[in-house]
């Protein structure tokens, strides 16, 4: 989709839909219990869910727009050589960890779908809620290689980002 100049993502659809349900759940919730002296009992499982959903989501994001935390002041010592390779090293480092992560995480999954535990006020089975963590990890990988292939084919890239050219768009 596009606005403006700007393409807007799948990913940035799906963080701001998730949000948005936590966001209107939560209210719900809140004035359910202060003013109607009601609770809704499926609402904090269903934001609970729209968190986590949210926050994996964001992981894929940032790591598509190569804007996963690290710490890089420390860098700024270095040549613009040395500050690449430390940054390919962190990245396939990286990408290693969350590629184990991601095959844990798939098998865990599958483990539920063969053995299902089920929620306590939605009665689903949460390998459904769970399936977001293989996926985030996965995409982190992908993402994050990708990235890295992009980098080391590259010239010298100095890593020097202010909080405002942080996020946008190339």
């Amino acid at each position: 989709m596009k606005i403006g100049k700007r393409n807007i993502t799948v990913e940035e659809i799906m963080v701001c839909t998730t949000i948005t349900i936590l966001i209107i759940l939560m209210t719900a919730q809140v004035l359910a219990r202060y003013i109607f002296n009601k609770s809704i009992g499926w609402s904090e499982e269903i934001s609970r869910i729209s968190f986590v959903w949210s926050i994996f989501i964001g992981i894929d994001l940032a790591s598509k727009k190569d804007r996963h935390i690290r710490v890089t002041f420390q860098l700024r010592m270095f040549p613009p050589v040395i500050q690449k390779i430390i940054n390919i090293f962190a990245d396939m480092t990286w990408c290693v960890f969350s590629g184990i992560i991601a095959y844990i995480s798939i098998k865990y999954v599958l483990e539920m779908f063969k053995f299902p535990y089920y929620s306590q006020t939605l009665r689903i089975n949460l390998a459904y809620a769970y399936l977001i963590v293989p996926f985030g990890f996965t995409m982190m990988t992908i993402r994050t290689a990708v990235n890295t292939i992009k980098k080391i084919s590259k010239g010298t890239e100095i890593i020097e980002h202010t909080p405002n050219e942080q996020w946008k768009e190339n």
